[in-house]
């Protein structure tokens, strides 16, 4: 399957894993940790009754972004956070982060919507922005590949990882298996975290070493294995 991150108004490929990708649930959404996302599929009706087609059509969708929004709160009290768990964000956030993944105009007039809500911005939201340097170092790395299927870790947003003292946090990705160098191109650091993280601790701390001081854009991919 394509495990693909998400960020804030931007989608981009971030790695491709075979086999099943690793996802829970929170509430009425699907949590889908190898691509990042909350997700929630709902159903405008359209009403028959509308002085238009036009009309029903717009009212229909109208009401499946309206139920979008309410499953994506729903769903964002109980997704499970390293740390401390942030306040619920408003509705009008959340209206202006989600992404529509598919939509479907039923011959009825009535909208069927899948949408997406990144987890990257909920992070953002609670740690701030990271910041990246202009002009990356040589040895700067794409990605950080962490695997951890020893460590029996389970996914959590707003996890940030440690490695010789370096705290590194930002978007992070959760896998089965750890991808290839074609699925994911680019310069990466591979890491090892044995033991799981303490009870209601937000770091996962790996061995080994990390030769970059710039990992501002790195993308943290942790393996879980099956």
């Amino acid at each position: 399957m394509c495990v693909v991150l998400v960020l804030v108004g931007l989608a981009a490929p971030a790695a491709a894993a075979p086999g099943p990708g690793v996802t829970g649930t929170a509430g009425p959404a699907t949590v889908d940790w190898s691509r990042g996302l909350i997700i929630v599929t709902t159903v405008g009706i359209a009403d028959r009754r509308a002085p238009s087609p036009a009309s029903a059509r717009a009212a229909a969708r109208r009401r499946a972004e309206e139920q979008a929004g309410q499953a994506l709160a729903a769903a964002l009290a109980e997704l499970p956070w390293a740390g401390a768990r942030p306040a619920a964000p408003p509705a009008a956030w959340i209206s202006q982060h989600r992404v529509v993944l598919a939509e479907e105009l039923v011959p009825d007039g009535s909208w069927r919507l899948q949408i997406g809500l990144p987890i990257e911005a909920l992070r953002q939201r609670r740690d701030g922005v990271r910041v990246v340097a202009p002009g990356a170092p040589a040895d700067a790395v794409a990605a950080v590949v962490v695997d951890a299927r020893t460590a029996k870790v389970t996914p959590r947003a707003g996890l940030a990882l440690e490695v010789g003292g370096k705290r590194v946090v930002g978007p992070t990705v959760w896998v089965r298996t750890a991808p290839t160098e074609t699925e994911l191109p680019g310069p990466r650091a591979n890491l090892r975290a044995p033991r799981a993280p303490a009870a209601r601790s937000d770091v996962l701390v790996a061995d080994g070493a990390l030769a970059s001081a710039d990992l501002g854009g790195a993308l943290i991919v942790v393996v879980v294995g099956r």
